[in-house]
């Protein structure tokens, strides 16, 4: 069988049509597959990784905090954590300008080798004094922890606020520093 020039250029096209199609199935659409794939996978690991360093540098200065804690001596008793939370309270509000209506300590929890003593605190003030107060709460020396926070507007339409925190400190008894305890 004899093909003319059109025939030959025919099946010629189509050869490589055909050439392309199966290339284009066998080899570049895999490759460019495979490479999302791994730009998904770089991605996912880069946020690993940043996750990991900010863990790392979160630790670091967790570990600080907790030093300079230990430094500055934890009570060793309930009466001690609870004496200096509520001392520190007064003190931080009388400084923020918030009047307190309510100051007082609740049992005392065992968690871990810590003693855990709750407060409940109840104050009167302005936005910007219970803010003062609250932020003092937040970079507190001694270990003190907001549980708990409701403001309401005592009085509508006015900068007068009501502040409802419940807070909780620690103390570690004496057996439990030196690896006695539990």
């Amino acid at each position: 069988m004899v093909l003319n020039k059109r025939e030959k250029y025919l099946g010629i096209g189509v050869a490589v049509a055909v050439g392309l199609l199966l290339l284009n199935s066998l080899a570049i659409s895999p490759l460019l597959e495979a490479r999302e794939k791994a730009q998904d996978d770089d991605a996912a690991a880069t946020l690993a990784l940043n996750n990991g360093q900010d863990m790392i540098a979160r630790k670091q200065h967790l570990n600080a905090t907790w030093n300079q804690i230990l430094q500055r001596g934890m009570p060793t008793s309930v009466s001690a954590a609870e004496s200096q939370t509520l001392h520190a309270v007064a003190d931080w509000s009388q400084a923020a300008g918030v009047a307190l209506s309510s100051l007082k300590s609740e049992r005392p929890t065992q968690e871990g080798p810590f003693q855990v003593i709750g407060v409940g605190v109840v104050a009167n003030g302005t936005m910007s004094a219970v803010t003062r107060f609250i932020w003092a709460l937040e970079k507190s020396p001694i270990p003190l922890r907001i549980n708990e926070m409701k403001v309401n507007s005592r009085k509508e339409g006015t900068d007068d606020l009501s502040l409802t925190i419940s807070l909780s400190t620690l103390c570690m008894p004496e057996n439990e520093k030196s690896g006695g305890g539990k």
